[in-house]
């Protein structure tokens, strides 16, 4: 397996791993909004503790993959 190939899965695991993250945050405001206060499912109160780790493993994914596609094609020197 190439660098090149590892890098693309990388990004493109970060990129699932970001959406996720976000889904998880809408379905969790959902929960809580469609509650009304009253009655919280316990998922809408123990999922936002495992987001800011999802959120923070998906960024360095993305941008570490990233930066290593940049330098592989040269586009760091465009500026």
């Amino acid at each position: 397996m190439t660098m090149r190939s590892i890098a693309l899965f990388a990004h493109l695991l970060g990129m699932l791993a970001l959406f996720v993250a976000l889904a998880l945050e809408w379905l969790t405001v959902e929960l809580v909004r469609t509650a009304g206060g009253a009655n919280v499912p316990s998922v809408a109160i123990n999922a936002p503790g495992a987001l800011p780790r999802l959120m923070a493993i998906a960024v360095v994914l993305i941008l570490l993959s990233g930066i290593f596609w940049a330098v592989q094609l040269g586009v760091l020197g465009f500026a």
